[in-house]
């Protein structure tokens, strides 16, 4: 199988929560939910990591990924 469009990824509602903005002809861009630190959930707008820490980005969209 090759690359979904944007009509067969909605078909399939791979995306779940989506924003209008987010579609494009092939992919989607997700938009973040929470960012988590080794601290907890981040409160801030903007997070500046040191070197070698890391975070975690959950996007407030959901996707479900079916068996094709």
């Amino acid at each position: 199988m090759g690359l979904l469009n944007q009509d067969e990824v909605r078909e399939l509602e791979i995306v779940v929560d989506s924003i209008d903005a987010g579609w494009r002809a092939t992919t989607y861009d997700a938009t973040i939910g929470n960012i988590i630190t080794k601290k907890g959930v981040c409160g801030d707008e903007v997070l500046k990591l040191g070197p070698r820490q890391i975070a975690w980005v959950i996007s407030k969209e959901r996707f479900k990924m079916p068996r094709l």
